[in-house]
């Protein structure tokens, strides 16, 4: 019994996380072909949400991948794919936007984020 449960939990859990990414992935391909009013591309969006918040000492860089846009909370700097960091589409300024709330996070001590950045070493090992 105990043999289904586990194969169990673990099919669902792959199967929710399947359907996220899909779902992801198929927004973000439908936003990245509208640009937004402003022009403004991802950097500039970031760069704009991290001043206004105080985080001026907040690096910004362009990374390779797609997707790969990520905060690095050891040293303080929020990571843009390409497609992100000079796109001026809704998608690449809400990715931006997103990865900026991690910093912001961070700044304020949010336990969830400590935790989340606990396990990453973790998670990329296995």
């Amino acid at each position: 019994m105990d043999f289904f449960v586990v194969y169990g939990l673990t099919i669902i859990s792959v199967i929710i996380t399947v359907l996220a990414q899909v779902f992801v992935e198929g927004s973000y391909s439908k936003y990245k072909k509208v640009h937004n009013e402003k022009g403004i591309t991802g950097m500039q969006a970031a760069r704009y949400v991290l001043d206004n918040n105080g985080l001026t000492d907040v690096k910004i860089e362009e990374v390779s991948g797609h997707l790969s846009d990520h905060y690095d909370p050891r040293d303080k700097t929020v990571r843009l794919s390409s497609d992100n960091y000079r796109g001026d589409s809704i998608a690449s300024v809400s990715v931006a936007c997103h990865e900026c709330g991690h910093a912001l996070q961070d700044k304020d001590g949010y336990l969830f984020m400590r935790i989340r950045h606990s396990l990453v070493p973790i998670v990329n090992f296995s």
